[in-house]
């Protein structure tokens, strides 16, 4: 596992909730860095519709693992539709922390509450509220605005 701090170490198995590592489709192409921003070297690019997985988040960047395990960085807004969702249910709906109803759920959302689609898995979007909490909701509850 690695900390915050980039130091990395092991945990016991049984230890770990089960946390996906959401799965994103790029918008667009895109140059990818070494680093979380544009100051860093130049190492590749990203290409539009292809899925990459999410690592983690930095000053709207996002660290992405590539085939073969190779980790690089883009703008958070390569894999961000141009304009929030808003999701209108009939009832409260949950947000989880994996794609799937056997994943635990984060927090319950009220009807029509404007959401950002920054990702998506099969039959789940994966989501960030205005409040910054970051999860998968089904598919069927979001609607345009």
């Amino acid at each position: 596992m690695r900390l915050s701090d980039n130091r990395t170490g092991w945990i016991q198995e049984n230890l770990v909730n089960d946390i996906a590592m959401p799965e994103m489709t790029a918008q667009k192409n895109f140059p990818l860095y070494a680093g979380p921003g544009t100051n860093y070297s130049r190492v590749g690019e990203i290409a539009r519709g292809q899925k990459y997985v999410l690592i983690k988040e930095e000053n709207e960047w996002y660290q992405i693992q590539l085939s073969l395990g190779i980790e690089s960085w883009v703008p958070a807004e390569v894999f961000s539709p141009s304009k929030a969702q808003l999701v209108f249910t009939l009832d409260k709906a949950n947000i989880r922390s994996g794609p799937g109803i056997d994943y635990s759920v984060i927090q319950t959302i009220q009807p029509a509450v404007n959401v950002r689609i920054i990702g998506e898995e099969e039959n789940w979007y994966y989501v960030q509220l205005k409040d910054v909490t970051k999860g998968y909701i089904r598919k069927d509850l979001v609607f345009e605005e």
